[in-house]
């Protein structure tokens, strides 16, 4: 786990909005979304949650996604980022590895009370399926650069630069880069 990782210490982040609550893991596991044994070992900083995940337990207790990583909440009715200075959401994965292969740039972190999050997010080519994931709310989809391949439950559908897409995220649902080569695209998390 990298050292920035560590400073932000998300499982105690965690663990304190769910006790704050007076929630057993199990509450707020259900409550959330995730299996109770899985939101003990992200408490206890071995296993680093998606970020849909983390946008589910912001918006479950009411707080900003931007509360996991130290951002400081602006008084203004707007957020900018300027070019280049969107940053990265650290993420750590299981022996070293990206199964999801994708990298988001968060793109308003420091607006407070938001209904929806918006990221610049890169995927990486990769020639196996990428694991499916489900998470309450819905998303959009703007492709900037390159081919997608996006899959929803059994269908696969492909996406190209210019392209959009809308889908409810609550369905099994994955991403990856097509063509040997990255591709970006604009995504907006709305959470229910």
């Amino acid at each position: 786990m990298s050292s920035d990782i560590k400073q932000l210490n998300l499982g105690q982040k965690i663990r304190r909005l769910r006790e704050s609550r007076g929630k057993t893991l199990q509450e707020f596991g259900d409550r959330v979304g995730i299996d109770a044994k899985l939101l003990a070992l992200i408490e206890k900083n071995e296993v680093y949650p998606p970020v849909a995940t983390l946008l589910n337990i912001a918006h479950a207790c009411d707080e900003e996604l931007g509360y996991f990583f130290n951002v400081t909440k602006q008084d203004r009715p707007y957020s900018v980022v300027k070019k280049g200075k969107a940053e990265v959401v650290p993420r750590v994965y299981p022996k070293g590895k990206n199964p999801f292969s994708y990298t988001f740039r968060t793109l308003a972190p420091a607006k407070g009370a938001k209904k929806m999050e918006p990221f610049l997010v890169e995927f990486s080519p990769k020639k196996e399926e990428v694991p499916q994931v489900a998470h309450d709310g819905e998303e959009f989809i703007y492709v900037l650069d390159g081919n997608l391949e996006f899959r929803l439950q059994d269908e696969k559908v492909k996406i190209g630069k210019g392209d959009s897409l809308y889908f409810e995220s609550k369905y099994p649902h994955a991403f990856r880069a097509l063509g040997g080569k990255k591709a970006r695209a604009i995504v907006v998390l709305y959470p229910h």
